[in-house]
Parts: C-alpha cells; structure tokens; sequence
C-alpha cells in the first residue's frame, strides 16, 4: 500500500474554505484501505481528499453535504440515540462505514457509489 502524506495535501479550496483556513488532514483506514481526509472545521466538513478537484471539490460525498437538510429526520427515526449522521447516510444514497483512525479511534463515515467517503458527523 501507498504511504500518505498528509502534508503533501495542502490547497486552498475556493468558495469553501474560511479566509486563511488551511484544511486538517488525516488518514482513516476504511475496510483496510487507507484513506487520506481533509477537514474544514469552519463548515463541519470532513471528507476524502479524492474530491478534491483542482480548487473545488466535486464528488457525491459533497453533493450529498450540500443536501443534506433536504433528507430530514423524524423523531420516530432518531429514537433508541440512532445516530443522526448514519441514518442521512443511508438516505442520501450512502453505505455506513466505520473507520479507524491511527490512534485506533472509530468513527463512521458514508461512502458513495463513485468511492468518495463523508464522515457521518458532516451529515
């Protein structure tokens, strides 16, 4: 497997980030995949950095963090402390995850048909 470096992955990207917000990266292994993230803490938006296209992002992860208030939750959805972020995910067209991060901290994130992941707390 490729090694990742996360500090490789530094952009600006137009239209998203905050003036003078440099996105955080990481890397989450998904089904024993490792997978390079960014985060703009500003927007609530960790996503892989796959979507990341020249200065925008664009791929169905992002299309779905851009609709996610069209897929609303019931009450009768959340009971029992459901998770809000894998409940959208499923809505949303997505397949619920759980990576690890290299801490060992879990976390569950959203996958897409075209590869691209969302953390479900973005959701």
């Amino acid at each position: 497997m490729a090694r990742l470096i996360p500090g490789l992955i530094l952009f600006f990207i137009a239209g998203i980030a905050s003036a003078g917000e440099k996105p955080l990266t990481s890397v989450l292994n998904i089904d024993g995949v490792k997978v390079a993230f960014l985060t703009l803490k500003s927007h609530g938006l960790s996503i892989s950095s796959s979507c990341k296209k020249g200065e925008v992002l664009d791929c169905a992860a992002y299309a779905a963090f851009k609709r996610r208030e069209s897929a609303p939750l019931t009450s009768a959805e959340l009971e029992g402390g459901r998770n809000p972020g894998t409940l959208r995910c499923r809505k949303l067209g997505g397949e619920v995850k759980i990576a690890v991060a290299e801490n060992l901290d879990e976390t569950s994130v959203c996958k897409f048909s075209d590869g691209s992941i969302i953390d479900c707390g973005s959701l």
